[in-house]
């Protein structure tokens, strides 16, 4: 059960297209790195990393500081952090994804996981149960006459 309640948490979120610009103020977002910010952040965040993902804490005019949950190589591999705070200049970055939950997903999701786990639990029940073979009068379910001796 819990390991449906954890595929339905990850499958709900959606990264949305690569924007440039000013990021949201709060958030969790998504830093696409450049080569230049590889090279400046390598010896800290791992060398070849393409994303960083975390909760932005805060911004300046020329920095994003993240408290950072994922590390994504360009390889696709990735690494989870404990939400340590860094700080990376904007010319390091070629723009960000904003991450949010995607309502419409979860509400499906939710609904065929609850749907899965009532059926699993009641499925015999809500199938019309039945006896079974053992539960059968000897007889074949037949009625027994009896006969009163006087």
């Amino acid at each position: 059960m819990a390991a449906a309640w954890t595929v339905l948490l990850q499958g709900c979120y959606e990264s949305l297209p690569m924007q440039q610009g000013v990021a949201p103020e709060t958030g969790r977002v998504e830093l696409v790195l450049n080569d230049q910010g590889r090279a400046a952040h390598s010896e800290r965040l791992g060398p070849m990393m393409e994303k960083v993902e975390g909760q932005l804490v805060s911004q300046q005019a020329d920095s994003y500081t993240l408290s950072i949950v994922r590390v994504t190589q360009l390889n696709g591999t990735s690494a989870i952090w404990n939400g340590e705070q860094v700080t990376l200049l904007k010319v390091h970055t070629v723009g960000y994804q904003v991450r949010r939950l995607n309502v419409a997903r979860t509400v499906s999701l939710t609904l065929v996981v609850a749907a899965v786990t009532v059926f699993g639990l009641f499925g015999k029940a809500l199938a019309g149960g039945g006896t079974d073979d053992k539960e059968q009068p000897a007889n074949g379910g037949q009625p027994v006459l009896q006969r009163r001796v006087p």
